[in-house]
């Protein structure tokens, strides 16, 4: 069941600094997991680090990193203890049209063949600030590049509202930003990335319900719904 939540313009992320340690039972499950994916997925797997959530408020997100293994180990043995609350960006990213689709590809590990906002993706340890915090803007803007080619400013990014995953424990940051470009030109930068996440990318136009992309991932649909196209007007 997803749960939107309400937030501050304030709201801050506080990195806690290290994860708890596992019980070493529950760390050799984990072990083995990623022993195997690894054999089926090959080095391209890799074991980096996202952030989890152990607090949740409307002013305030505190967490730790913690290594990816812990959350493939979870959604591959769901009688394992609660490992990770992962902490996630997801983009109502908008041009001169409407708003930016993408349909995941079949090498990724989630949602295969789904609609869902771009860009999108898990608050790693690149977006850790000097003071002891994490940047949702920094991170969006760096999965715009990763996933569409183009660079932009994170100060243009505004949080709109948190959607957490009651049964997945998934908490996507929902930031809005308006890129000042036509679609054809993101289109084009999109078609130029490497190693695609997206098979392909579509405009939902301003005024336009979402029906014809189908299946579309449940917390697009959610955002969509609360502050899509038909919700709002274009910021151009």
């Amino acid at each position: 069941m997803l749960r939107l939540h309400e937030v501050t313009d304030g709201l801050v992320v506080i990195d806690r600094g290290s994860a708890p340690a596992l019980d070493p039972a529950v760390a050799a499950v984990v072990d083995a997991v990623w022993a195997e994916q690894r054999r089926r997925r090959g080095a391209a797997l890799h074991d980096g680090s996202i952030f989890s959530v152990t607090e949740l408020s409307p002013t305030r997100i505190g967490g730790s990193f913690v290594p990816y293994r812990r959350f493939l180990a979870q959604a591959c043995r769901p009688d394992l203890p609660r490992l990770v609350r992962p902490l996630a960006v997801t983009g109502l990213t908008s041009v001169a049209e409407g708003i930016v689709l993408g349909c995941r590809a079949d090498r990724v590990t989630q949602d295969v063949g789904c609609w869902e906002l771009v860009p999108a993706g898990g608050v790693d340890e690149g977006a850790r600030t000097a003071g002891g915090t994490v940047s949702l803007a920094a991170q969006l803007v760096t999965e715009l590049g990763e996933e569409a080619g183009i660079a932009a400013d994170p100060a243009g990014a505004r949080l709109l509202a948190l959607v957490e995953d009651e049964d997945g424990g998934v908490v996507d940051a929902v930031l809005r930003l308006h890129l000042p470009m036509p679609f054809a030109a993101l289109r084009a930068a999109w078609m130029a990335v490497a190693g695609r996440e997206h098979d392909e990318i579509a405009l939902l136009p301003w005024g336009v319900r979402p029906d014809a992309f189908r299946p579309l991932a449940a917390v697009s649909a959610l955002v969509l719904d609360r502050f899509g196209p038909s919700a709002t007007v274009s910021e151009t």
